[in-house]
């Protein structure tokens, strides 16, 4: 991987214009002061520090490594299609969004192992009629719902 700041500029100016961010947008969601954020993006600034990199990166939401090196340098092969578009879709996001959607994800995912939502074992009581129609039998089943998620639990 070869390291290119006029190459990371551009990338940023890239990802801020598809996001279309204005650099006062920009500078308010990232942290980096309005001038120095000016002078980053007009070449006046040759290096920036590395905590500037992470904000602004932040900011367009993508890895920093991606705005370093760009995308094509970085190697995703153990994720699927479906994690790939959801990615691509995630990236497309403000900062401020990403954060939110995390947070829903991770309720989400929290809720499938919540003990209150889905005991690991309940026990389930049916009235079975025979088919000459002798009386109602109570029948007394236990199940384990601990590996079904909440949402997949029909009765």
């Amino acid at each position: 991987m070869e390291y290119s700041f006029d190459e990371m500029i551009e990338r940023l100016k890239a990802l801020k214009k598809e996001r279309k961010l204005t650099n006062e947008q920009l500078s308010a969601l990232s942290g980096v002061p309005f001038g120095t954020l000016n002078k980053i993006l007009g070449s006046e600034t040759k290096e920036t520090n590395i905590s500037t990199v992470i904000k602004l990166a932040n900011a367009v939401g993508v890895p920093a490594k991606d705005l370093i090196f760009g995308k094509e340098y970085i190697h995703e092969s153990n994720i699927s299609e479906d994690e790939s578009e959801l990615l691509n879709l995630f990236r497309k996001l403000t900062y401020k969004d990403q954060q939110r959607y995390i947070g829903r994800m991770e309720d989400t995912v929290n809720s499938y192992s919540s003990e209150a939502i889905t005991p690991k074992t309940t026990t389930i009581y049916r009235a079975a009629r025979s088919v000459d129609n002798h009386p109602a039998e109570i029948v007394e089943t236990t199940k384990d719902f601990s590996k079904i998620p909440p949402t997949d639990i029909k009765f």
